[in-house]
């Protein structure tokens, strides 16, 4: 589901604050890309062989109070009707993180209706026969018809046709009793935000972030939708999901990873079904299957309630009064594939990719309860875990290789292993797998100590402490838990297990898992035709702003205790000081020994076209005497990480990890800029390797979509434009690197720390050089002139628009009413582009602030849509935005914007980055609360005059997609269209 209102507000303006556009915002998707998903934490103690038979579905041990050693203070309950329930409590946030799961995802997909799991998750975001109606009773004969008429869509000889416009007919009519999106608009009113669903292979998973007083409405709502669930307006939302499969067919990463699956499991779900659906599937899409695998699986034994944040026992009386009407007899949890374990040797796949060749290994594993599992993951992290590894030591410092990686998923039937390498400029494919296989060797070899295996235990235990911090961290291993039937004691005990584990554990399973029978994926550069789907003929479903179902209006009047707003402030939530280098930002960390320490800088390509690859190259070169594989071991073995950014206009180092190790780790970091090790071959190397990038780049459409709507935007101020050409990077010596990384222990800079030490303590350890040099003052951002249409040529499903209205830098008045339009105008074009019509699977508008003071502001819409419904998608956006301000939508816009005030809390972690932030607007303090009541304040009349203004004016249009497909006459009424070469739009 897409309906992540709140992140798509934040992208967008994430996008028209920075010069350096990188496309379209992207959402979490809602089918996790095949075989991801499913890779939880703890290890199990079962004794199921590797490859598990069908089994019944196993419920949860209940853990009525928190484990002893239990820092997330877990409890697992069950209700009466068998349905689990898992809390998680903590009281930084007046929020809950609220996940509904049911174990039923991709991996339980019929052979034969691939994509049904998630077309389900889909329609269930529909209502219910009181939510989302004004007449059920008179609305079901027509969703009735609807249902038997995709019956006939799959008998032999069918008139597709004919079929289809009645469809369409009996949609229109039953759409005369519908409340598109009323779900989305009722939690928006209540504060409820976030409101999402993924599809994984073992189980879907809805998702919300509700605020503390509004539990007793959340679960009324919630559980309604699966007590009766009403799958109406399926005709436009499974054209969304075609939108869907457009994306994934333009994405060779997610082609890729279907062929791998599908070679390792293919008499199983977890390998024929790609998640979204094959094209025939939904062509003609299993509408009473649909209906079948939601009585099957959406049983109470089979879900689970997972609750984290300021929640109690306290509400399990609530969860009993409204989840507890459930009932539904538990089917069997397992469709009928099999896993069949590999034989015959190494099996190879090609896939055809626009760049980046390489390979991809793959071994079957065993199932995610089974006891083999801990030391696998063990294995997994000698390997690679982080910036440290006999991968990254063998591989990628010594620069062998464009990327290569490793990830073990443990799913509930059977898990697996990738290896993965992509190739340099004329790189073989064979090269590569041996790379990978000697690797493997050194693994079933035992070339690796226990230190190793102690740094890697260390790395594991950093990375759960971080976890742990927040509630979407430890809603992570709950969700993981309840998703395969891992015991919660095997979630807590987790690293105390790991450190059982021994070499010799470790080189067992190496040498039975990662044997000789693998997959073989060799990904290879060649034109890729996407498959031709016509655009159906799809009449507009109205959506009557007015309507409300009294089901919704009486939820919204039950009685709650208001949350009050909180602002952070200075001497209380962070501490501000200087340090010889320039300002600090500093906050304690209660939770934990850890700490995350940035030092940020205003110098980037436009400064010293040279900064960003002498970063990367400081990455892969040693300090001092000591070589690169030294200097990685000792920040590995310190439980410290280094990480590098760069960009246009700005660059940064962090340092993270145990803050004991602090001042050893920034010793090191100094000597590293002051004298670091390279030489001829080193900087030789990571120049070849950004070259590599650069090629695929110019293929990739992703790539070549962000550099696209970039360029309309900034012309050659594009990110894409200023960087080093290919010429000066070959030209490129260990001297000029050098001087680079020297100059980072003069330059001015902003440092944040966020750890256990308070300001003063923090100070001394954390400078970073003397600060001598100031840098030159950061550029405002400056849109080009509009009235133009820039038109990219490329042969994708997907057409990608952007549309953007340049403003001038934002006052207090204009981001008053810019935000109110934000909030008003997104789900306005959620519901009439894809609700109404299924002409996208994303698309969204709204204003964005710049990010410094300065900064040109903008009026944004973007969709992505199939190449012949780009007309159509184009005038539904633009008849959408400008339309006269409706005063029940207007209302709903202020309404959540006022709940989501009261419950917005900036995580600790996040505080530094958030002070600067406002502090580059212009603002001395937390500015939130002002900035509400001046949105709140904005009548219809001053939004409406606001919005004439702006969209009134000359736009800037980016256009992306197959060419053939386009009427360029009708992209000529909204300015003179410019074809752009792709070579046009990156400055190598």
């Amino acid at each position: 589901m897409i309906a992540i209102r709140r992140l798509h507000r934040a992208l967008l303006a994430a996008v028209l604050a920075v010069a350096a556009c990188s496309g379209p915002p992207k959402k979490q998707p809602d089918v996790v890309p095949p075989g991801g998903g499913s890779d939880v934490s703890g290890p199990g103690s079962g004794t199921a062989p590797p490859v598990a038979k069908a089994r019944a579905v196993e419920q949860p041990p209940l853990v009525p109070r928190p484990l002893a050693e239990d820092p997330t203070k877990v409890t697992i309950h069950r209700l009466s009707n068998g349905m689990t329930v898992f809390l998680s409590p903590d009281k930084e946030q007046p929020s809950i993180v609220a996940h509904v799961a049911a174990r039923a995802g991709s991996g339980n997909d019929p052979k034969q209706s691939t994509g049904l799991a998630h077309y389900l998750e889909h329609v269930l975001f529909k209502g219910t026969s009181k939510l989302g109606t004004l007449d059920y009773g008179k609305e079901k004969p027509h969703l009735d018809r609807i249902a038997q008429l995709y019956a006939d869509l799959r008998k032999p000889g069918a008139d597709r046709d004919k079929i289809l416009k009645e469809i369409d007919a009996e949609t229109q009519k039953s759409a005369e009793y519908a409340v598109p999106n009323e779900l989305d608009q009722l939690y928006a009113r209540m504060g409820i935000t976030g409101l999402n669903a993924f599809t994984a292979n073992d189980a879907t998973v809805y998702v919300s972030e509700i605020p503390k007083n509004r539990v007793a409405q959340w679960a009324r709502v919630e559980a309604s939708r699966y007590v009766d669930p009403v799958f109406r307006l399926f005709w436009p939302e499974l054209e969304a999901v075609y939108e869907e499969k457009n994306r994934s067919i333009d994405n060779a990463a997610w082609r890729t990873q279907e062929a791998f699956l599908r070679a390792l499991f293919p008499n199983h779900g977890y390998g024929w079904s790609s998640g979204i659906g094959e094209i025939d599937h939904l062509k003609s899409p299993a509408y009473q299957d649909m209906e079948a695998f939601f009585q099957r699986y959406y049983t109470p034994q089979n879900m689970a309630i997972l609750l984290a944040g300021d929640v109690d026992e306290s509400v399990l009386p609530v969860l009993e009064a409204e989840f507890g009407k459930l009932s539904r007899p538990a089917g069997d949890a397992f469709e009928e594939g099999k896993v069949t374990p590999m034989t015959g040797g190494r099996v190879e796949v090609k896939v055809t990719v626009p760049s980046e060749e390489g390979v991809l290994l793959g071994w079957q594993l065993v199932p995610a309860t089974h006891a083999d599992r801990l030391a696998i993951e063990l294995m997994d992290l000698l390997l690679l875990d982080g910036q440290s590894g006999m991968l990254a030591r063998d591989l990628l410092l010594p620069q062998k290789v464009a990327d290569a990686g490793c990830n073990p998923t443990f799913q509930r039937e059977a898990g697996y292993y990738e290896l993965h390498a992509d190739a340099l400029d004329g790189q073989k494919h064979e090269d590569l797998e041996r790379l990978l296989l000697d690797l493997v060797a050194k693994l079933q070899r035992g070339d690796f100590t226990d230190g190793d295996v102690a740094t890697a235990i260390l790395t594991a235990e950093i990375n759960q402490q971080r976890l742990m911090e927040s509630n979407n961290g430890r809603m992570s291993l709950m969700q993981g838990a309840f998703m395969v039937g891992e015991p919660w004691t095997n979630v807590v005990s987790k690293i105390e297990r790991f450190k059982k584990i021994t070499k010799a554990d470790i080189v067992r399973v190496a040498n039975q898992y990662l044997a000789k029978n693998f997959v073989v994926v060799k990904k290879v550069k060649g034109a890729e035709k996407p498959p031709k789907i016509n655009k159906p003929g799809i009449t507009a479903v109205k959506v009557d702003p007015t309507r409300r179902s009294a089901y919704a209006t009486a939820i919204l009047d039950m009685p709650v205790t208001p949350i009050e707003p909180v602002a952070i402030a200075e001497g209380t939530d962070y501490t501000r000081g200087t340090l010889p280098t320039g300002q600090l930002v500093s906050v304690v960390n209660k939770r934990n020994g850890l700490f995350t320490l940035s030092h940020d800088y205003d110098v980037g390509r436009t400064d010293e076209k040279l900064v960003c690859i002498a970063l990367e190259v400081l990455k892969v070169s040693g300090a001092g005497k000591r070589t690169a594989e030294q200097v990685t071991r000792q920040l590995h073995e310190l439980g410290v990480s280094v990480d590098t950014g760069c960009g246009k206009d700005g660059s940064s180092i962090t340092v993270s990890g145990i803050d004991r190790n602090l001042e050893a780790a920034m010793t090191l970091l100094r000597e590293w800029l002051a004298d670091p090790l390279m030489d001829d071959t080193t900087v030789k190397a990571a120049v070849q390797k950004v070259l590599t990038d650069r090629a695929n780049a110019l293929t990739t459409p992703q790539s070549i979509s962000a550099a696209a709507a970039a360029f309309a935007r900034l012309g050659d101020r594009s990110d894409f434009l200023v960087t080093a050409t290919n010429k000066q990077l070959v030209a490129t010596t260990p001297a000029q690197l050098k001087k680079v990384l020297a100059s980072f222990l003069k330059w001015k800079h902003r440092t944040a720390y966020f750890g256990p030490r308070d300001a003063k303590a923090a100070s001394g350890a954390i400078v970073l050089g003397d600060g001598k040099v100031a840098t030159a003052a950061r550029r405002t951002m400056k849109y080009r002139a509009p009235n133009q249409v820039f038109l990219v040529d490329q042969e994708t499903a997907q057409t990608h628009v952007w549309l953007v209205w340049p403003r001038k830098p934002a006052t207090d008045a204009e981001r008053a009413v810019g935000t109110l339009f934000s909030e008003y105008e997104s789900p306005i074009l959620y519901q009439e582009v894809r609700e109404a019509r299924g002409l996208a699977y994303t698309v969204f508008g709204g204003y964005g602030a710049g990010g410094r003071k300065g900064d040109d502001g903008a009026v944004s819409a973007y969709v992505g849509t199939q190449g012949d419904k780009t007309h159509d998608a184009l005038e539904a956006v633009l008849a959408t935005m400008k339309a006269p301000v409706d005063d029940t939508r207007l209302q709903l816009a202020k309404d959540t914007l006022a709940q989501g005030h009261r419950v917005d809390r900036i995580a600790p972690r996040a505080i530094p980055s958030v002070v600067y932030a406002w502090e580059d607007q212009g603002e001395k303090s937390d500015p939130r609360d002002g900035r509400v009541k001046r949105t709140l304040a904005v009548t219809k009349a001053d939004l409406e005059k606001w919005m004439k203004e702006a969209l009134a004016g000359p736009v800037i249009v980016s256009v992306t997609g197959d060419r053939k497909k386009l009427d360029e006459a009708k992209l000529k009424k909204l300015a003179n269209i410019t074809v752009v070469p792709t070579a046009k739009l990156f400055g190598y």
